[in-house]
């Protein structure tokens, strides 16, 4: 299972989908399972292991005493650059610069992305759409172009970006992390360097240093072995044979995209699927999900 963020507004919710996976699954750690499927073992009935990407400080909010408290270990998945502190994930870049605007429209002269594009923000759930929209735009961007577009956003809906991301936008920092990892409960893997699309990456020097070079740091930071491995966004056109083989040449364990479903005996490591899980959703939606994946 795949989390990213935890609103403060979520908190009985995901305590509600804790307690249905303590009761009717068997929560083990990822490495475990990782274990298990190496050795061809057969893995322990309704066995599920739950991951979050990225490395938002919400997760330290409640969300790991929640876990824990119902006995189900996590494995965090971090961005090595946003862990720093003063590196912004790009996609929380756009998403800021809409909701952070007091424009009820921008036009971005975007020509070299197929632009003009006009977007209208009259209201909250437009904006929401907005940012979705260009988000996804820019997902399907050569590299080199992501940084330009996400600049001309910022700079049409007439917003700064703060130095450091606050809020909702922050993210953990390495104390945060040596803490988690010596907790026993926590596994902390690799998300990349600066979260791009991989296959849309520029050469094989750029691509060795999001995912070999990460885990290098990761582990000179931390002190300690990195062996897993999540591909941002991790859809099968984000992941071609360069990238899958540039994860393997890093020595990783496993690798995991956000294909749904459910990794059996003779799965391929470094393709393992995930079923994506946001804390505000029903009970119901993750019995549903995790049942259809079976």
């Amino acid at each position: 299972m795949l989390y990213h963020h935890f609103p403060p507004e979520c908190r009985s919710g995901l305590n509600a989908q804790c307690a249905f996976l303590q009761e009717r699954y068997t929560p083990i750690a990822l490495s475990k399972a990782i274990g298990c499927l190496q050795r061809q073992e057969r893995l322990p009935r309704n066995a599920v292991a739950v991951t979050v990407d990225d490395g938002y400080a919400d997760y330290l909010h409640f969300a790991r005493d929640c876990f824990l408290s119902h006995g189900i270990p996590t494995t965090v998945f971090v961005t090595e650059k946003f862990i720093d502190g003063a590196y912004w994930l790009w996609f929380d870049r756009i998403e800021h610069a809409i909701r952070a605007s007091k424009r009820s429209e921008i036009q971005i002269s975007a020509d070299e992305w197929g632009g003009p594009i006009r977007i209208r923000m009259d209201a909250e759930t437009e904006r929401a759409a907005a940012a979705k929209t260009l988000i996804e735009y820019a997902k399907k961007l050569a590299s080199p172009e992501v940084e330009p577009f996400v600049v001309a956003i910022e700079q049409a809906a007439e917003v700064n970006l703060p130095l450091h991301p606050t809020g909702e936008y922050a993210g953990m920092n390495w104390d945060d992390l040596k803490e988690l990892s010596a907790s026993g409960t926590v596994t902390i893997g690799a998300h990349t360097a600066t979260h791009p699309i991989l296959s849309r990456l520029a050469g094989s020097a750029e691509l060795t240093d999001e995912i070999a070079g990460c885990r290098k740091r990761i582990e000179n930071k931390l002190g300690m072995p990195v062996s897993l491995f999540a591909y941002p966004n991790g859809r099968p056109s984000d992941i071609d044979a360069e990238v899958v083989s540039a994860v393997k040449e890093a020595g990783y364990q496993a690798a995991f995209t956000t294909t749904p479903g459910v990794n059996r005996r003779r799965v391929n490591l470094l393709i393992m699927k995930r079923i994506a899980m946001r804390p505000e959703f029903p009970v119901s939606y993750l019995a549903d999900a995790l049942a259809a994946a079976r």
